[in-house]
């Protein structure tokens, strides 16, 4: 599993995940491009996402689910408009969708969309919330979110510090959490 965490701070959004990636019982960690939970498009949309690795992969090679609206402004509309409908036909037609008699199709996955100063969790079912201030998704969220509402109290303005304070926040969540841990990004 993974945690990848978001937070707004100076009008701008910082992400940040830990490395861990698992197999069953096997737990790979290292820090290769292709271990990353963090997928920046080129039009500048940040994708955080935990769950099945073969999923984000698929999802990540085609960037033409996360497009921008004309004005460039990210919103929960836009997003259940233009982008969860395809990314709903990429899980069917590459059948990454999990059956329930009792659910509707859902994705082994979640996650983080951000743009600009805007972010949005997408949850396993498509529902897209607005993220006020912080978020945080996988494993480690619980204990990660802890951290982002302490850290979100912070007077902070500099990039590094904030950057140094997130990596903390994922330290702990691995500290409490087994599928959780660093390298750290």
């Amino acid at each position: 599993m993974s945690v990848v965490i978001g937070i707004k701070k100076n009008n701008k959004i910082y992400m940040a995940a830990d490395t861990q990636t698992s197999c069953g019982d096997t737990k790979f960690h290292y820090f290769g491009e292709d271990s990353r939970k963090i997928t920046k498009f080129p039009n500048g949309i940040l994708l955080g996402h935990t769950g099945a690795v073969h999923n984000i992969q698929i999802v990540c090679a085609h960037p033409e689910i996360f497009t921008l609206p004309e004005e460039g402004t990210l919103t929960k509309k836009y997003i259940v408009q233009n982008i969860i409908p395809k990314l709903y036909k990429c899980f069917r037609d590459c059948r990454m969708l999990e059956r329930d008699e009792k659910d509707p199709p859902k994705m082994d996955n979640t996650f983080l969309l951000a743009h600009a100063n805007q972010m949005f969790l997408i949850d396993k079912y498509f529902a897209v919330d607005v993220v006020g201030h912080y978020a945080a998704i996988g494993s480690g969220d619980e204990v990660a979110m802890a951290g982002l509402m302490l850290l979100d109290g912070e007077n902070l303005t500099e990039d590094e510090v904030i950057q140094n304070k997130m990596a903390q926040i994922l330290s702990l969540s691995a500290s409490r959490i087994s599928s959780v841990s660093g390298p750290f990004y």
